[in-house]
């Protein structure tokens, strides 16, 4: 069996778990942007969105990695450098998300309302209409979540290497800015078209 899954990531090797700036606050909001020009000409060319992934990690092995949830939304990011989305508009949802211990945890594209395909479908159309259209991966903290020995809620992986503008942070319900010195491990993931067409 050979994997010929597609992934689409900003981020470059793990260097940090966490960031100070979401320790001890309310309201955090993790979200990874993924610019229109990247996704669309994969899903013009049949690829179907399948799966998002988001490197969680806890300092406390008895703490379970718990966040609120897991969402794929569509946005963009507004002239101040703030990425305008509404997650009350969520393509789709998983809530809540257990996350894995330094590792990256996997959040399916499948839900009652509708296939993965028809959420490729949806994004492909939204993209196509409007080039400011972007899809972004966002990962809610749970507020007030339990923490072991160390103190610290579980984390969001990050890369420091090349940052490249599209990892976003919102914390106590502010907006969610855009972060200029390191990029959140975040992946989003496609099946191909098949080569029969199916």
């Amino acid at each position: 069996m050979t994997n010929n899954d597609i992934t689409l990531r900003n981020a470059g090797a793990l260097t940090n778990i966490g960031t100070g700036a979401a320790i001890g606050v309310p309201k955090v909001i993790y979200a990874e942007r993924f610019p229109n020009a990247d996704v669309l000409p994969l899903l013009e060319s049949g690829a179907t969105v399948t799966t998002g992934l988001f490197h969680t990690g806890v300092f406390d092995a008895s703490i379970v990695g718990k966040f609120r949830r897991a969402s794929i939304v569509l946005g963009s990011v507004g002239i101040d450098g703030a990425a305008q989305i509404d997650l009350n508009y969520a393509l789709d949802t998983e809530q809540p998300c257990i996350g894995q211990d330094s590792d990256l945890t996997p959040f399916y594209f499948n839900n009652p309302r509708q296939t993965s395909r028809q959420i490729s479908r949806q994004i492909r159309r939204a993209l196509q209409r409007d080039s400011n259209v972007d899809v972004f991966l966002v990962l809610e903290a749970r507020n007030n979540p339990p923490v072991g020995d160390s103190g610290l809620p579980p984390l969001l992986g990050l890369a420091v290497e090349a940052p490249t503008g599209n990892s976003f942070l919102s914390v106590d319900g502010g907006p969610s800015q855009q972060r200029t010195t390191s990029n959140w491990v975040v992946e989003m993931k496609f099946t191909p078209q098949e080569e029969n067409g199916s």
